[in-house]
C-alpha cells in the first residue's frame, strides 16, 4: 500500500513539474478573464458565425447603448460600435491566414511609419500596441493604443481591429478582453 501511495505521489509530482513550464494557450488564456460587465453578442444575424463578450454600461466608458453593427449585404467589413468611445473594425479574409504577422510587420516598419511602436500584447493571434508620432513632444495626449486580432471561424480568418485613430489605454484593455471572447458558432 505505502508503495502504491509513493508510485502516485510520483507520477503525480511530475505531472504537475512537466506542466509547469508550458505557457497557457489563448484558448486557457480567454477561459481564465472574468467576464463580469460583459454580456454575449451574436454576430450571425450579420453573416458571422460567432458570438463575442462585449462591455456593458457599467464598465464606465460610455458603452450603454445597445449594439450597433454597420455591414452592407455581400460586403466583407462591419463595423461594431457601442457608444462613441467603443468600436471595432471586423474583416473578411477567406482563406489568409497571417493576418497579425503581416500587421505587426506593417506596424514596426520603420522606414514607413511615423509612429514609434511598443507591443504591449503580442502572441499568434493578438497584437495590443501603443503608437504615438516620433516627432512627439506631449507624452500623454500624442500616444493611441490599438488592438488587432484574427480568428478562424468555421474555416474564414477574420480580422478584427480597432479603429486607426485608436482609443485610450482602458478601452484597449477591455477591447483585448472583447477579442479574446471570440467564439465560432458550429
Amino acid at each position: 500500500m505505502k508503495n502504491k501511495v509513493i508510485v502516485c505521489f510520483s507520477i503525480l509530482l511530475s505531472f504537475l513539474i512537466g506542466c509547469k513550464g508550458e505557457a497557457p494557450s489563448e484558448q486557457s488564456k480567454a477561459n481564465n478573464i472574468d467576464y463580469y460587465q460583459f454580456f454575449k453578442f451574436d454576430l450571425s444575424p450579420f453573416d458571422i458565425a460567432a458570438t463575442v463578450m462585449l462591455p456593458d454600461e457599467t464598465v464606465g466608458i460610455g458603452t450603454s447603448f445597445l449594439p450597433d453593427v454597420k455591414h452592407k449585404e455581400a460586403d466583407f467589413l462591419w463595423e461594431l460600435n457601442i457608444g462613441p468611445y467603443f468600436s471595432f473594425l471586423i474583416e473578411d479574409y477567406g482563406d489568409v491566414n497571417d493576418l497579425v504577422k503581416s500587421h505587426k510587420a506593417k506596424i514596426l516598419d520603420k522606414q514607413q511609419s511615423i509612429y514609434k511602436v511598443k507591443l504591449v500584447v503580442e502572441e499568434p493571434e493578438l497584437l495590443i500596441y501603443e503608437r504615438k508620432l516620433k516627432t512627439a513632444t506631449n507624452q500623454s495626449t500624442d500616444v493611441s493604443y490599438h488592438a488587432y486580432a484574427q480568428k478562424k471561424i468555421n474555416g474564414v480568418y477574420y480580422e478584427f481591429k480597432s479603429p486607426e485613430v485608436g482609443h485610450s489605454k482602458k478601452v484597449i484593455e477591455i477591447m483585448e478582453k472583447t477579442f479574446r471572447s471570440i467564439k465560432a458558432i458550429k
